[in-house]
């Protein structure tokens, strides 16, 4: 079973608690597409990617403006949320990735072919929404990206036991914003 040290989730945590961009200002998911075989490490970047894209809809104008609705408040209670609750959600899902036994993660399609194809569809999606943010169709591009980045999550909080379950709600509840 691959080891995953607890550094893993502090390298990709800034001193603010803020997950970090895997690629300095590079595009997330990007990498997605070239996995030949999927690891627990993937498992672990997928999470921190998650965590950067969500951030993204409480944190970047353009987005937030259009899930929000310009409402100021109804967005500093989901910042608040994000940053108290999903964050550690997220790392506690982190943490858990190197307790799962294989043979869970094989069942639950995250690793193999199934998590190949289910990594090109994100990857696929988030080319799909870093060409159309910023338009009118913006957040429905978001939400089908949301929509992708929810069938391996699932099975992943699936496979962890529940661990980081409030991350996919908080997911949830902006993908819902996003269809609106």
């Amino acid at each position: 079973m691959a080891s995953l040290a607890g550094a893993v989730v502090v390298s990709r945590v800034s001193e603010a608690g803020r997950f970090l961009d895997w690629r300095e200002g590079g595009m997330l998911f990007a990498e997605f597409v070239e996995i030949a075989e999927p690891t627990r490490e993937h498992l672990v970047m997928f999470v921190g990617e998650t965590v950067e894209l969500l951030r993204l809809a409480v944190d970047s104008d353009d987005l937030a403006d259009r899930l929000f609705r310009k409402d100021a408040a109804f967005r500093e209670m989901a910042r608040g949320s994000f940053h108290t609750d999903v964050i550690p959600a997220a790392q506690d899902l982190q943490l858990a990735i190197n307790n799962i036994p294989d043979e869970q993660l094989e069942r639950h399609g995250l690793l193999g072919s199934a998590a190949r194809f289910k990594y090109g569809a994100i990857a696929r999606l988030a080319e799909e929404w870093r060409v159309w943010r910023g338009r009118l169709t913006a957040a429905l591009t978001f939400r089908h990206l949301l929509e992708a980045v929810d069938a391996l999550l699932d099975s992943l909080i699936q496979a962890a036991g529940g661990i980081g379950a409030v991350l996919k709600e908080f997911k949830d509840a902006t993908m819902a914003l996003a269809a609106g």
